[in-house]
């Protein structure tokens, strides 16, 4: 296979090219492009398409048949096409999808164009009847910066090739079929005759399509193949319990809420309220606490958390911003994450500064911190894992402080935090003495590709947790490639919520930011559920779709419920149950399939007066009508469906926002 040393490289380019659209591009991919598919499949551009492979399906598509060219049009307008040469699908597209074009004649001399597009990219399959080839063009449109680039096409918008390839098509009898369909695992596949001509990774959703005759003339059969909904079974069984949910949030930093209008203020807290953001969790001075320790929530001394050009992302305290939060019925866990100098290897000073911590919230507040942790990500060495939470543990009893609660230091991945388990977990003194096991949980990123790949080490990991609630303590995307807004990364997030939920027994899932103050957006995207709109009065907006993918779980999975088991009959519909004291109960449908899914599900505990739809176009929309038991529900390809009768949190009366 020609170029066939490139490939690999390629892609690795690709992967990095395609999840940053609004930076400037590399012009020399557009140069390293030789091949337009993975390894696997062999095939590269400019090769002959083997014969057809491709058969009708039996069953479980519907078809609809139109003709396009039939009679006289008149060509004009910018364009220069004839309105009965074009189709525009009246479909929005679901977020994972798979549709198949089919021409009952398939060696003709017509040519065309199947376009898909979206918000950043488009996809173009021509077919150039004289030539015999079929062509593929994947273009980005977002960015001004693209028409600086060498070799870059000149149209009437910015726009930037990176990809084109064609291939040359065999005479065959047999039907053509062009197949494109997008995966769970963020991949765009497109077929010709059932052979794999393009894999790669894809990021972004596309909405809409349609169909345009190019070049000669008479009129032309066309077949578009849609799947129709696989039978799903759901049930849910309330006898056997898992854990008990302790809350959903996150950072939301000091210097960010400050930097809110009075509007945005009272926005932010209805926002926090709807999306049962009741956690907050702190991000202390650390190293610039001063050896009098009454700097806690002095903003000018917020040590400067640095995310590329941005303005700092200031570690600081706000004690009236978590008097707010605990007004609400939420809560704080506060740790360290690098220690003030002064503190050195001395557990006693380390204790004092902890439990100091304490004191100051009750005064300010009101309340002591729910939970305090050993301290975020930095290595403790073994041998002062004892002495340390040795020291905190008395130190917060001797202080009044013994309903406090303690969560081991969390690691950056889970697979790290393995160490730390069995440093804490083999040591009786120090093992009685924490209350949750913790981690941040970043691993997730390397698995998005094949997110099934997981699933043994957060087993592994909740068969050495075990009996001790887990802390899914930090989570968020903080890989650059994986840097967009889009529905596509979001929907990875989710099925990562899941599997933290129902694999791990996670009892809290906090995002790393729920609000930053940045002027590159990138930073904000996957990181942060808001960011700040300054260009409409200083008020906060979801800063992508991870907002609503983690609001399909954390508006209606509230403090104090306790998971059910729920068994699926499809593993790409992701099902998770819970139940509280009052019998009120939430059931999540996740459809991870490229097709849609129509869900049976049983319950009998369960009398949802609500249902939530969640996808590209929906965020966390109430649908009509209260969901009936013995009704099916229709989730598309990448949607998600919450059934509930739990109310959404609100703010009560007379609330004083800080």
């Amino acid at each position: 296979m020609k170029n066939s040393l490139f490939v690999a490289d390629f892609f690795l380019l690709l992967r990095s090219r395609l999840s940053m659209p609004h930076t400037s591009a590399c012009c020399g991919l557009l140069a390293l492009f030789l091949c337009v598919s993975m390894p696997e499949t062999g095939l590269c551009a400019d090769e002959p398409l083997p014969k057809g492979t491709w058969s009708e399906p039996a069953d479980g598509y519907s078809v609809d048949s139109f003709s396009l060219g039939e009679g006289r049009g008149r060509k004009g307008g910018f364009g220069d096409y004839a309105a009965n040469e074009r189709r525009y699908f009246e479909e929005w597209l679901p977020a994972l999808f798979e549709r198949t074009l089919v021409l009952d004649a398939p060696n003709m001399t017509r040519g065309f164009r199947w376009i898909f597009t979206g918000q950043r990219a488009s996809l173009t399959i021509s077919h150039d009847g004289p030539a015999k080839t079929l062509g593929l063009d994947i273009t980005f449109y977002d960015s001004p910066a693209f028409d600086q680039l060498e070799g870059s096409v000149k149209e009437k918008h910015p726009n930037m090739p990176v990809k084109k390839a064609s291939f040359s098509l065999p005479e065959t009898d047999q039907k053509r079929a062009l197949t494109v369909r997008i995966d769970q695992n963020q991949t765009l596949v497109v077929s010709a005759d059932g052979v794999p001509i393009l894999t790669v990774p894809w990021f972004y959703t596309f909405t809409q399509h349609q169909l345009q005759l190019s070049q000669g003339k008479g009129p032309v059969a066309f077949r578009l193949l849609t799947p129709q909904a696989r039978k799903v079974s759901v049930t849910v069984d309330s006898s056997k319990t898992a854990q008990t949910i302790l809350g959903w949030g996150g950072i939301g930093t000091p210097t960010a809420y400050h930097e809110l209008s009075a509007e945005g203020r009272q926005q932010w807290w209805r926002w926090v309220a709807d999306y049962n953001l009741l956690f907050q969790r702190e991000y202390p001075a650390g190293g610039e606490l001063n050896p009098e320790m009454d700097n806690w929530d002095r903003l000018s001394d917020a040590k400067a958390h640095g995310y590329g050009r941005n303005f700092p992302n200031g570690e600081t305290s706000d004690f009236a911003y978590n008097k707010a939060m605990q007004d609400l019925g939420g809560f704080v866990i506060f740790e360290f994450w690098d220690f003030p100098r002064w503190i050195g290897k001395s557990a006693d000073t380390y204790a004092k500064a902890m439990v100091n911590y304490c004191e100051t919230a009750k005064a300010k507040t009101g309340s002591a911190p729910y939970a305090v942790g050993v301290q975020n990500e930095v290595e403790m060495k073994p041998e002062l894992v004892e002495p340390f939470v040795t020291a905190l543990r008395k130190g917060l009893d001797e202080k009044g402080f013994k309903d406090v609660k303690i969560h081991m230091a969390n690691a950056p991945r889970i697979t790290g935090a393995r160490g730390r388990m069995t440093v804490y977990r083999d040591n009786p003194a120090v093992w009685e003495k924490i209350d949750f096991t913790a981690s941040n949980v970043y691993d997730f990123q390397h698995h998005f590709s094949k997110l099934d790949g997981i699933d043994g080490l957060l087993k592994q990991w909740r068969g050495r947790a075990v009996g001790k609630p887990f802390l899914a303590i930090e989570w968020c995307i903080n890989g650059r490639e994986f840097q967009n807004d889009g529905y596509l990364t979001a929907l990875c997030s989710g099925q990562s919520y899941h599997k933290l939920l129902t694999l791990a027994d996670a009892s809290l899932i906090s995002y790393c930011w729920t609000i930053l103050n940045v002027t590159q957006p990138s930073y904000a995207t996957t990181r942060s559920l808001f960011a700040i709109n300054r260009t409409n009065g200083f008020v906060p907006m979801p800063s992508s779709a991870q907002l609503r993918v983690y609001g399909a779980y954390s508006r209606r999975i509230q403090r104090g419920m306790i998971r059910s088991e729920a068994v699926s009959s499809d593993a790409d519909v992701m099902a998770s149950a819970f139940k509280d004291k009052t019998g009120r109960t939430t059931l999540v449908l996740l459809n991870r399939g490229s097709s849609p899914a129509e869900v049976k599900w049983t319950w009998p505990d369960a009398k949802p007066t609500t249902a939530e739809l969640t996808d590209p176009y929906h965020q966390n929309q109430i649908l009509a009508g209260a969901p009936k038991p013995t009704e099916p529900v229709i989730i598309p390809g990448g949607g998600i469906v919450t059934l509930s009768d739990v109310p959404l949190v609100s703010l009560p009366a007379g609330f004083q926002v800080p």
